[in-house]
């Protein structure tokens, strides 16, 4: 056991640092196998690739892509439950949904409800949550997935990751997908105008009577509505799922991102990744300002 700890260490610098790996072509067809098989083949010392963007199911025991490999801010994520008590506790309130026997439109506000009661902050400039990327982008390490749990803070990203493993623990097959869409900015009703934005977002999918809904935690612009329509860009009069709000103001999802890359560790590293991935020690003080 000795020898496997600086291996997994070395592996998840490496990781950390941002691999240059080749980014093969996904088609963003919905399915619900497991994970794309374009990529299983490509080993990495003991890190094995298993997914490159599109429709992804992240499984536990996995490094997913964040950011700071793309010139933004956010570290990667580890998600593994064994290791990450914060985040299993959050799992296991789920996990009870899975043997309710009630509509599945019931069993998806349920489980967006227990996201959003966890996380009730969502500003980009929470100073709790850049300090936790502060934090870990100093030792270059990738942040539990638990660590914005008990922060109670993150942005698109870390809501849909969380609502994408909430929803399987509850029973729901469904995807994590990152996009680059457009959407209102400023609706000015007065005056019939809306302004339109175009940002990089995370949510997930799910498939309900043969048809693709977005299950949004984050933003109410996506929840509910059809995927379909919104790679055509929808409005109000669109078609959407039961109980969703009509909100005013185009958007559209323009592309599906091939980001992020999911990296799966070996058994080895997931054995000992609780002592590899414990907080760094840096001290932050409440009042101080992360440096970005």
């Amino acid at each position: 056991m000795m020898g496997i700890i600086p291996r997994c260490v070395c592996r998840l610098k490496m990781l950390a640092a941002g691999v240059a790996l080749a980014m093969a072509m996904v088609t963003p067809v919905f399915t619900f196998s497991p994970v794309s098989s374009h990529a299983e083949t490509e080993n990495y010392s003991g890190v094995r690739v298993v997914q490159e963007g599109g429709f992804i199911d992240i499984p536990y025991g996995s490094i997913v892509q964040g950011s700071i490999e793309h010139s933004g801010i956010q570290p990667n994520y580890v998600i593994n439950p064994p290791s990450d008590a914060e985040l299993e506790k959050f799992l296991e309130r789920a996990r009870k949904l899975n043997k309710q026997k009630i509509p599945l439109w019931e069993k998806v506000e349920k489980v967006l409800g227990i996201v959003r009661r966890a996380m009730p902050r969502k500003d980009y400039k929470d100073p709790r949550y850049l300090a936790l990327l502060e934090k870990y982008r100093r030792t270059n390490r990738p942040v539990p997935l638990g660590e914005y749990l008990k922060i109670r803070a993150g942005v698109c990203r870390e809501y849909a990751l969380l609502t994408h493993l909430a929803l399987k623990e509850a029973g729901i097959d469904n995807k994590f997908v990152y996009a680059f869409v457009e959407r209102p900015l400023i609706t000015r009703a007065e005056y019939g105008l809306t302004a339109l934005t175009r940002e990089d977002h995370a949510f997930t999918v799910i498939k309900d009577n043969k048809q693709l809904w977005i299950v949004d935690s984050y933003s109410p612009y996506f929840n509910r509505q059809s995927y379909t329509g919104l790679r055509n860009g929808i409005s109000i009069y669109n078609k959407h799922a039961p109980a969703q709000d009509a909100l005013p103001g185009f958007r559209k999802i323009i592309k599906v991102r091939k980001f992020p890359v999911v990296r799966l560790l070996d058994a080895d590293c997931r054995e000992t990744i609780s002592n590899i991935l414990k907080p760094p020690r840096v001290k932050i003080l409440p009042d101080q300002s992360p440096v970005l």
